[in-house]
């Protein structure tokens, strides 16, 4: 199979993004223990789901490729096991295994970031009249990372207070790791 990829294949993969965050925030809401972390990834499930929508909305409008296939769904099947393999979520070896709160915000913040940097290249595959509903999702995508960001140094900060002076240090360093990912950011969005 060819790994040259058509502007419809680059936004079909933005859909399985959007849906596979959708069914991981999903997940994570239903096991969170803690009641703003739970509301947190209920509204970024449905954030994924009204981007999904937008990025319909961009596929439907343009031409599809449709490849030689040996079978019926053959190519949508493989852009799905390319996605769900690499890109986003499910099958991803750095997914939690088992989704406690502290995994599941480091799991987002992380695929929040990748979303960031795909949907930024993204760009060059649609229309330049498409490019503002992009940025606005591009906005969208960093204004979650800083909420999970900031739910997860709440989060710490609250485990740090209820256990001794030595475990402050792995808290510190957590919170330090934490920093250096806003600072990737700041530096991702200089950039663009």
């Amino acid at each position: 199979m060819n790994l040259f990829f058509e502007a419809s294949d680059v936004l079909q993969f933005a859909v399985c993004m959007e849906e596979n965050g959708r069914r991981f925030y999903r997940k994570a809401a239903e096991l969170s223990e803690k009641s703003e972390v739970k509301k947190l990834f209920e509204f970024l499930a449905s954030e994924e789901e009204e981007h999904k929508k937008t990025f319909e909305k961009f596929l439907s409008r343009v031409t599809s490729y449709e490849p030689p296939e040996e079978y019926p769904g053959e190519y949508l099947a493989y852009l799905h096991n390319y996605i769900d393999g690499k890109v986003f979520f499910t099958n991803d070896p750095s997914m939690p295994k088992s989704i406690d709160t502290a995994n599941a915000l480091e799991f987002a913040i992380q695929r929040k970031m990748d979303a960031i940097l795909y949907y930024t290249e993204l760009k060059a595959f649609v229309s330049a009249n498409d490019h503002k509903a992009i940025d606005s999702i591009i906005d969208e995508e960093r204004k979650h990372f800083a909420q999970l960001s900031e739910i997860k140094q709440i989060y710490y900060a609250e485990i740090k207070s209820s256990v001794s002076a030595n475990q402050h240090k792995a808290i510190d360093s957590i919170v330090d790791e934490e920093r250096r990912h806003l600072a990737q950011q700041l530096e991702i969005k200089k950039k663009l």
